[in-house]
């Protein structure tokens, strides 16, 4: 698509919720009963892409306490980019579980949201941009709103106090962004509670009732509480940190490991070099990007390959050789695995999207 909206405004409020019936009306079909007027009832409606944009639905369910309920079963046929910028106040919890969004924060850099995979977002302004794969279909479910609004769902904690109990566990003064959280398995067989409920309530054609919305809060208070760990209220001060100067040799990686792509170290290579262990070595790398150190530099090959592909006219077998990999054919099947396209598929369509996108004369 040409064209990217970008969502924002404060939670719940007239001119987010424009902006988000904006977007839907430019990829989806009309709900077939519109939403209701007054803010007493829960509205659940689902939006069905248009058959030029994809496959799939859009579900969502707006509280009266002003929390938003997302479920996301899309394909798209062509990369799709949706611009935000929320404040401060915005939570939100997202729970994938199966293909792969992108996103890209000013502050927190790229990541992915993969299958099994969490997005918390930290205590502060965010802005930046995620974006759906071609022809991968995403399914997800997304809690949002103002955490102020949670307090339903956070039975005796107040939300400030459960926001200085996220951010200890956290141990980053941003909160979780992306990657692992505590108990990960539960947390993903809670979100597929929500996903299939999610699901039956916008298949019937009445109104959520009382009996759904206390279902669904007690359904997100669970989730909720998995975020913590489970000594949180006994030992937080006593669990163990990573110290300043460790965090300032995890960071390091990156860029290492990169600088080091023709002749790539082994975990325990790279252990010695900064004078740790490799369990810890490990361990730290997760908590810092929330991948393992493989993982991680597989990614950023990618992500560099994918950049030359657009900006230059290297071969293929260049451009695998720039990336660290032996060969071409190691290179394709890596990109396919990745982006869901060969290296040839993806420039050629990156070059009819620009093509598409200069003004005519």
């Amino acid at each position: 698509m040409s064209e990217m909206f970008v969502v924002g405004a404060e939670p719940a409020s007239p001119e987010q919720g424009q902006q988000y019936a904006s977007y839907y009306a430019s990829i989806a079909t009309e709900p077939l009963d519109p939403p209701p007027v007054t803010g007493e009832l829960p509205a659940a409606h689902r939006y069905a892409l248009r058959q030029d944009v994809g496959d799939g639905v859009v579900d969502v369910l707006q509280t009266p306490a002003h929390l938003r309920v997302v479920r996301y079963d899309t394909c798209f046929r062509v990369p799709h980019h949706l611009g935000y910028s929320f404040g401060a106040d915005r939570f939100e919890l997202e729970i994938c579980l199966g293909g792969r969004m992108e996103i890209e924060e000013r502050r927190a850099g790229r990541g992915e949201v993969t299958s099994g995979r969490v997005s918390v977002s930290p205590p502060r302004e965010t802005r930046g941009v995620v974006s759906f794969p071609a022809g991968e279909r995403y399914r997800a479910v997304s809690v949002s709103g103002r955490l102020r609004d949670f307090a339903s769902c956070l039975g005796s904690l107040a939300p400030d106090e459960y926001r200085g109990m996220l951010n200890r566990a956290s141990r980053d003064s941003d909160g979780h962004y992306l990657g692992a959280v505590p108990r990960q398995k539960k947390l993903l067989d809670g979100g597929r509670e929500i996903y299939h409920w999610l699901s039956e309530v916008c298949d019937t054609p009445r109104a959520p009732g009382p009996g759904d919305m206390l279902r669904l809060e007690a359904q997100v208070m669970s989730a909720l509480s998995l975020l913590l760990p489970e000594n949180e209220g006994l030992h937080a001060e006593c669990s163990p940190r990573m110290d300043e100067f460790e965090r300032a040799k995890i960071r390091r990686i990156p860029d290492l490991l990169w600088t080091l792509r023709h002749d790539l170290p082994t975990i325990p290579q790279l252990a010695r070099r900064l004078c740790m262990s490799p369990k810890r070595l490990g361990g730290l790398h997760y908590e810092e990007f929330g991948t393992t150190i493989i993982e991680g530099h597989r990614r950023r090959c990618i992500d560099q390959a994918a950049d030359l592909l657009d900006r230059t006219d290297w071969t293929v077998e260049h451009i695998a050789h720039e990336c660290g990999y032996v060969s071409a054919s190691n290179f394709i099947y890596a990109f396919r695995r990745r982006r869901g396209c060969t290296p040839g598929t993806y420039r050629s369509h990156a070059l009819h999207t620009v093509r598409d996108a200069a003004p005519h004369p």
